[in-house]
């Protein structure tokens, strides 16, 4: 199986990769697309060397916001992004041979927040910054999806690993400390451990009555304090005191404010009506489970690596 990876520095893909590694799949990876979109065909074209494509993955999106953007590349960087997942979706859909299933790390974030009920997959959309975003880069598929590939819009929750610290949105005046808010015990977060992220991906390119898009989120989301005190704790950081959001407000535009209340309650509806059984389901045992280990020993055969 040929797959080519856009973006490879998330936590998400790390773990994809490694999991290619360890299937002996054959991966071909354009960490970084040019700036300018009409330069894209060209350095695909130079990555995959011409071959047939079974499976495209496009793992940037979902981690664009993750961490700190200076007002510049807030401005630009976001519009940048869909305009290169376009020109990636248009390149394969207009080759002859075309991927069978493209996938593109969306977010659980595209949703509404003043829903009362957790998010399934027909939830209501937001209309904030950061939904809107989402829902422009789901759209940048479109040209995949009208000649017939296979498309899935994977809503992730917060992606975690237990050895890898997330990127989180510090503020800089409390030095790197993990920011808590007044209310965040009433606000709830969906996360998904990278580990089961990797299975729904590989259940999902098994299972192909399942259509876009798919929620990939432990059954359980968290308060959102509990959330940031345990990242906290399990990667040696400090918290701020809970702060009220006026301060953000005030200290950001409305934009970039909005970064740091973005909520998501969310269910796997169909991950698990389609079957799919989720191994974490709560992040404090997720996290300190002594029965986990990272002795992974499998041997890694030679796969073909573009770069």
């Amino acid at each position: 199986m040929n797959i080519f990876i856009s973006g490879s520095s998330s936590i998400l893909a790390s773990a994809v990769i490694e999991a290619c590694f360890e299937k002996n799949k054959t991966m071909f990876i354009q960490d970084i697309l040019p700036a300018d979109a009409k330069d894209i065909p060209a350095a695909i074209t130079r990555t995959t060397a011409g071959k047939t494509m079974d499976v495209v993955m496009i793992l940037s999106g979902e981690q664009l916001f993750d961490g700190y953007l200076d007002k510049n590349e807030f401005a630009s960087t976001p519009s940048a992004q869909v305009e290169q997942i376009s020109a990636l979706c248009q390149y394969f859909a207009d080759l002859n041979e075309k991927p069978a299933t493209l996938l593109l790390a969306s977010s659980t974030r595209i949703y509404a927040r003043d829903t009362l009920q957790p998010a399934g997959e027909n939830g209501r959309l937001g209309d904030h910054y950061l939904a809107n975003y989402f829902k422009k880069i789901e759209n940048a598929t479109k040209p995949a999806e009208q000649k017939g590939i296979r498309v899935l819009h994977l809503r992730l929750g917060k992606v975690l690993s237990r050895q890898v610290e997330p990127s989180l949105h510090f503020l800089p005046i409390f030095h790197g400390s993990v920011p808590l808010f007044w209310q965040d015990d009433k606000r709830r977060i969906s996360w998904v451990s990278q580990e089961d992220a990797v299975r729904a991906i590989d259940f999902l390119l098994e299972n192909r009555k399942i259509t876009t898009p798919v929620n990939i989120t432990s059954p359980s989301s968290i308060p959102k304090d509990t959330f940031h005190r345990e990242l906290a704790s399990q990667f040696g950081r400090k918290l701020t005191p809970a702060l009220p959001k006026k301060l953000i407000d005030i200290s950001l535009n409305a934009e970039r404010a909005s970064l740091y209340f973005a909520d998501s309650d969310c269910q796997p509806v169909k991950l698990s009506r389609a079957g799919f059984a989720f191994h974490d389901l709560t992040l404090q045992e997720y996290f300190h489970n002594p029965a986990w280990s990272e002795s992974t020993t499998t041997a890694r055969n030679t796969t073909t690596i573009n770069v």
